[in-house]
């Protein structure tokens, strides 16, 4: 009679075998779980970076900061002072969210899928500052939430800033634009729009915009960003820094813990801009 055994060496071959494969998987999950969460929306990537969370397009290098260590509050007076302090910023502890266990595969995939929210904290003395950004659909949401910190419980202003690159060019609703483009990226942009962009008087360097909307495109980086302005917020932009500054009156005034939630909306083309 034929013996169709398999032979114990056969076997113990592929015992080895099948424990390097699973040995590799967990190597590789946990080698990507060390890595900061991240998010693809459309054409740009949302992550954390070491000033706080970006948007980013890798393939043309540019990327846009939302700076913890740019954000500040207005006191009664009218001063302007940072709420994280970034000359101090060898005190400030920062957790960037990123995954160091296999425990965490379930935050990774979820984050993956745009079902967890990308985070960053910022922690200095007894204050802490959480910067967290959820997206849906082609809209990010950031929340910054900042508790037990008496300089910013007690201001009269929230404001929060975002980070635009050289070449943008950023204009409102009104066709005002507020960069100092060359004139070939101002009547390319105004032929693909369809519309009229006015300069804005170069004199002025932090103008105050009226509308609740900011586009900011730019020539060599693909789709476009809009800043959306709620109802109880006012918008400057701070030409020399390349800034976007957005302000509010602190509703928590008082409170150990005082936020502000601000929108960006994303669009794979330029074009999309004109169905606005």
């Amino acid at each position: 009679m034929k013996n169709n055994s398999i032979p114990i060496k056969d076997i113990f071959i592929s015992l080895v075998v099948i424990t390097a494969l699973i040995v590799v998987v967990i190597v590789t999950f946990m080698g990507v779980l060390t890595v900061p969460l991240s998010q693809q929306i459309g054409q740009f990537r949302l992550s954390t970076t070491d000033l706080g969370i970006s948007l980013s397009q890798p393939v043309s290098h540019a990327t846009y900061l939302l700076n913890g260590y740019n954000d500040y509050v207005v006191d009664a007076s009218g001063n302007r002072f940072a709420i994280v302090p970034f000359e101090n910023r060898e005190n400030v502890v920062k957790d960037d969210g990123q995954q160091k266990n296999i425990g965490s595969l379930a935050n990774y995939v979820a984050a993956y899928f745009m079902q967890k929210p990308i985070r960053y904290r910022f922690i200095f003395d007894e204050a802490e500052a959480i910067y967290t950004a959820d997206a849906h659909d082609n809209i990010v949401t950031v929340t910054r939430t900042i508790s037990n910190y008496p300089l910013v419980t007690k201001a009269e202003k929230l404001g929060v800033t975002f980070k635009y690159e050289r070449d943008d060019l950023v204009f409102d609703e009104q066709g005002i634009l507020y960069t100092e483009n060359t004139i070939e990226d101002h009547h390319t942009l105004e032929s693909v729009l369809g519309i009229t962009l006015t300069r804005h008087d170069s004199s002025e360097r932090r103008p105050q915009l009226a509308g609740k909307a900011l586009y900011i495109v730019n020539p060599h980086v693909s789709g476009a960003l809009v800043i959306r302005v709620a109802s109880h917020q006012t918008i400057a932009i701070n030409k020399d820094s390349r800034i976007v500054e957005l302000e509010q009156i602190n509703k928590n005034f008082g409170s150990n813990t005082v936020t502000f939630q601000s929108q960006i909306q994303i669009f794979n083309s330029i074009a999309n801009i004109r169905k606005i």
